[in-house]
This record gives structure tokens, sequence and C-alpha cells, in this order.
């Protein structure tokens, strides 16, 4: 009896320490002098933050998933085309991609995008490490040395050959997907026209 509450308590434990130690979703992109000049975002599966804390995992780097209650995703890129992110500095990204279980994913797809229609895709070794480069985004170059960003160790899910672990690249402010109860924000359509009675 008292090993079973043992055991318990050691998985509760690690599923504590598991959730402290996720990286976040939004990892912002510094210059030598601490300026903010970029963010990666991660989207997440979870639809709700709590759902975090509840001992659910949240898979990370959907293409359209969710991040603080607010739908992730392609939306992002199609908000924040303005102001144009400016970098003048080549970035590198790396990060690890594990299971739910802790294992490496290998040979998984790594996708980096953002709104002015670049994208970057890389792979990930036996270990599950990927690096992706990026060139700077804004003339002329700072530096030659370049930004080396690491997401951290990032809970996914095997995606095959025709999947990828997605993050997108955004300006420091950027705008956040409205929220999945909200009007849509589409351009007004023009009432319809009233059929003209013949007399």
């Amino acid at each position: 009896m008292r090993a079973g509450r043992l055991i318990a308590m050691g998985v509760i434990l690690a599923a504590i320490t598991a959730q402290a130690e996720a990286p976040p979703a939004e990892i912002p992109i510094k210059d030598p002098d601490g300026t903010t000049m970029a963010v990666a975002v991660v989207c997440n599966e979870c639809a709700h933050p709590e759902e975090a804390g509840s001992g659910k995992v949240c898979r990370a780097g959907m293409v359209s998933g969710w991040l603080k209650g607010n739908q992730c995703g392609a939306c992002l890129n199609e908000l924040n085309t303005e102001p144009v992110l400016a970098c003048p500095y080549d970035l590198h990204v790396t990060g690890t991609l594990v299971d739910a279980k802790g294992q490496p994913l290998k040979s998984e797809y790594v996708r980096l995008l953002t709104p002015f229609g670049w994208s970057v895709r890389s792979i990930t070794s036996d270990k599950g490490a990927f690096r992706l480069t990026v060139g700077a985004t804004a003339q002329p170059r700072k530096s030659t040395k370049p930004l080396i960003v690491d997401i951290g160790t990032q809970v996914s899910s095997p995606k095959g050959k025709m999947g990828s672990f997605t993050m997108y690249l955004l300006p420091p402010a950027y705008k956040e997907c409205p929220p999945p109860d909200a009007p849509e924000k589409a351009t007004p359509r023009a009432a319809p026209k009233k059929k003209s009675q013949a007399h």
C-alpha cells in the first residue's frame, strides 16, 4: 500500500516537473543589446490555458492550434503583415522535439513561417534536434554572427512525411488571432439589392 502511494506521488511530481519545465509558447528574439526584434510563436493544441495544468499533454507546433485560449496558426500571418518584421541579423532557431513520453522524434519536418511569405524547413536528427536558419530581413546587417535562439524541448506528436512541427516568426508586438466566438473581421458586404417589381 505504501509503495503504491510512493509510486503515485512520483508520477504526480514528474508531471508537475514536466509542466514547470515546458518552454513558453512565445519566445522573444533579442539583439545583443537585449532589444526584442521578433517573437517565435508556437501554437498549442489545448483549446484553453487551464487544460495545460490538468495533466493533459498539450502538443505544440500545430499548424492550426491554440494559444492563450485563442486560435493560433495561419491567422497570425494574415494579421501581421504590417509593420514589416525587420531583423538586421541572421537567425538560427534551434530546439528538440520529443513525444509525450519524452522520446526524441527523429526525421520529423520542422517549419518556420513568416507573415511576409518566407518559410524555412528542416528535419530533426536521431536525437530530435533541429536547426532552422533565416537570413536577415533588414539591411544592412549589423553583424556577420547569427543570433541563436533555442526554443527548448517541445512536446509534439509524429506528423509523418506530409506534416510538420510549425512555428511562426512575428513582430514583437504582434496581433493575436481573435477568440473563436468573436465575429469574423471580414470585409463588409454590400446590402443585397431589392428586386424591382414589375408594374
